[in-house]
């Protein structure tokens, strides 16, 4: 048990410092205008993937299905963080929202 939590720690640390020398090395230089304009979507692209990849759902490789609990979430959340601009708290009530969801079998 103690060489899994060894590797891990490991693993952080190789990771993070990957992380950081990245970004200490991207942070002192300058960008051309519409290669900020890239990267200033790069987020948004990559949580829209993620979040359509949750809301529909494959049972089988022919089709499709919605499923309602998350997407559910997903718009509670969203517009919680459209109307207070507080992400910790939109977090908070897409969590509730979600486990409110879930219990009441929606």
């Amino acid at each position: 048990m103690n060489e899994q939590w060894l590797l891990i720690g490991l693993l952080a640390i190789v990771v993070f410092g990957i992380r950081v020398i990245g970004l200490e090395w991207l942070g002192k230089r300058t960008f051309p205008p519409l290669l900020k304009r890239f990267f200033y979507y790069v987020p948004i692209g990559i949580m829209t993937a993620l979040l359509v990849k949750q809301v529909l759902v494959s049972h089988d490789s022919t089709s499709l299905a919605l499923s309602l609990p998350v997407l559910t979430t997903c718009l509670g959340t969203g517009l919680s963080y459209f109307w207070t601009k507080r992400f910790l708290l939109s977090v908070v009530i897409g969590v509730v929202l979600g486990l409110a969801v879930r219990v009441g079998g929606l």
